[in-house]
C-alpha cells in the first residue's frame, strides 16, 4: 500500500493507491470510453423513492450505469434490478434495523461502501441526504472519485421540527455535520432556489452547486392507470372532494380537520380524503372524532405510487397544509406538481417555496400557516367549481410549459456531463 500523487486530483493531493495483489486494480482512472458509472448510497430502503427513481431513469436514459446501494428492512433480495438500476441492499438479519443505522461511523455501510467502490468503480459516488454523506465522502476522497451530495430537504431543520433530540437524531449535532458536508462535497444538488440561497449564505460557491427540483415526471404519471371508480363514488355522494396525501407527522393536519369542520357549515357535503399514514394517525382520528367530522373523513392509509393518480383525480381541491419553517422554506414536496399535473388546484401554506410557486403560477390560495379560519375560506372560494376549473388549469399549463422533470433532468444531465 502507498501514496502517489495523482494526476486526477486539483491541486496535486496525494491519494491512496492499493496495488493490484490486494485489489486486482491498477488505479482508479476515469472511463476512456464515454460511458460513467455512478454508484449511488441511499439511507432508506428502495423502492419506492421518487426522487431516485426520476434521477436514475433520467441518468440511465443518457447512457451511464447505476448502481445504488440502500438499507433492507423487509428482507428484499441484496442484489436486484429495478427499471435498469443494479440495486445493492445490506443483509436483513435479526435487529437489523439497529445494526444497519445510517451512520457514517457504522462499520456496516463502511464495508459495504469500500467494497462497491472496488467491484463497480466508479467515476462518480451520489449521496442522497446527510446521514451517509461523510462515509461516502471520506471513501470518495480516498480513492479521488468525485462527490455529489443530493439535499433533498435541510436535514438539521427537518429533525428540529420533528423534535429528534436524541443523540443519533439531533437537530444541533446534524447542523455540524452538515457544515462539514457541505464543504467537502465537490457538487450539489439542492431542489429549490430557496435552499441554493441558504447554501450560499453558509459560504458555498455559487458554481458548485445545481438546482434539480421535485417536479412531475408528465410522461410517467400521464402514462398511469386510473381508477375511475373511487372518482364515480365519491363524487355521488360527495362535494367538493378535498385531498391530502402524504405522510402525517408534523404536517399541520390537525389544521386541515378544524378547516373541514369550519367550512362543512357552509359546505354540506364536504369530504376530506387523508391519503397516508404515520405515527401521528392515532391522534389525528381522535380529533376528527373530537370536532364531529368522523363520517366526513376518510383515512386512507398508505397506497402505491402507482395509485395515488386515482384519488387525485377524484379530488375537487388539493392541500398541502405543512406549517412554514426553517424545514419547508427550504425543500418542496413532489405532491405540489402532482396535484398541478392533474388541473387541481390547490391551498398552500405560506412556506417560501410553495407560496412563491402558487402565486406565480395563478393555480391555487395561499393561506397563512396553521390558520384553519383561512383554510376553510379557501376550500369555500375553491368550491366554486368554475374558478377551481381555471386555476386547475393554470396548475397542467406551468407544469407543461416549467415544472415537469423532462424540463429538470436537462440541468441534472448538463451537470453530470461537465464531470465526464
Amino acid at each position: 500500500m502507498k501514496w502517489r500523487k495523482s494526476h486526477r486530483s486539483r491541486g496535486g493531493r496525494w491519494h491512496l493507491f492499493l496495488p493490484d495483489k490486494i485489489t486486482g486494480l491498477q488505479c482508479f482512472k476515469k472511463n476512456s470510453f464515454i460511458e460513467m458509472k455512478i454508484l449511488m448510497i441511499l439511507q432508506s430502503k428502495f423502492p419506492p423513492d421518487i426522487r431516485v427513481e426520476k434521477e436514475a431513469r433520467a441518468l440511465l436514459k443518457t447512457g451511464y450505469t447505476i448502481d445504488l446501494l440502500c438499507n433492507n428492512y423487509t428482507g428484499l433480495a441484496t442484489e436486484d434490478t429495478y427499471s435498469g438500476i443494479r440495486v445493492h441492499r445490506l443483509r436483513n438479519k435479526l435487529f437489523s434495523r439497529i445494526i444497519n443505522l445510517p451512520l457514517f461511523c457504522n462499520p456496516v455501510w463502511v464495508w459495504k461502501i469500500y467494497s462497491l467502490i472496488i467491484s463497480v468503480r466508479p467515476d462518480v459516488i451520489h449521496i442522497h441526504d446527510l446521514p451517509l454523506f461523510l462515509t461516502g465522502a471520506f471513501l470518495g476522497k480516498l480513492f479521488n472519485i468525485p462527490t455529489v451530495f443530493d439535499m433533498h430537504e435541510n436535514y438539521p431543520a427537518m429533525l428540529k421540527v420533528t423534535k429528534g433530540m436524541f443523540t443519533l437524531k439531533n437537530p444541533y449535532l446534524a447542523a455540524v455535520i452538515e457544515r462539514i458536508a457541505i464543504r467537502i462535497a465537490d457538487y450539489i444538488i439542492v431542489v429549490v432556489e430557496e435552499q441554493r440561497e441558504r447554501l450560499i449564505n453558509l459560504g458555498v460557491p455559487e458554481e458548485k452547486i445545481v438546482i434539480a427540483s421535485n417536479t412531475a415526471d408528465l410522461e410517467h404519471l400521464d402514462n398511469l392507470q386510473i381508477d375511475l371508480k373511487i372518482k364515480k363514488e365519491l363524487n355521488a355522494k360527495f362535494t367538493p372532494v378535498v385531498s391530502y396525501i402524504g405522510g402525517f407527522p408534523g404536517r399541520g393536519l390537525k389544521t386541515v380537520l378544524q378547516a373541514i369542520s369550519i367550512a362543512s357549515s357552509e359546505l354540506s357535503d364536504i369530504y376530506l380524503l387523508m391519503v397516508g399514514d404515520g405515527k401521528g394517525r392515532k391522534d389525528l382520528e381522535k380529533e376528527a372524532d373530537k370536532l364531529g367530522i368522523t363520517e366526513r373523513v376518510n383515512f386512507v392509509g398508505w397506497v402505491n405510487f402507482i395509485d395515488v393518480p386515482s384519488y387525485i383525480i377524484a379530488s375537487d381541491i388539493c392541500l398541502v397544509p405543512h406549517p412554514a419553517n426553517s424545514h419547508t422554506n427550504s425543500t418542496i414536496p413532489h405532491k405540489l406538481f402532482q396535484y398541478m399535473a392533474f388541473g387541481k388546484p390547490v391551498i398552500v401554506t405560506d412556506a417560501s417555496p410553495l407560496a412563491r410557486i402558487v402565486k406565480d403560477c395563478k393555480c391555487g390560495i395561499v393561506i397563512t400557516s396553521e390558520d384553519a379560519n383561512e383554510m376553510a375560506d379557501a376550500i369555500i372560494t375553491l368550491s366554486d367549481k368554475r374558478l377551481a376549473s381555471r386555476l386547475g388549469e393554470n396548475g397542467r399549463k406551468s407544469v407543461e410549459k416549467i415544472y415537469n422533470w423532462k424540463n429538470t433532468s436537462k440541468e441534472l444531465i448538463r451537470f453530470y456531463k461537465q464531470l465526464q
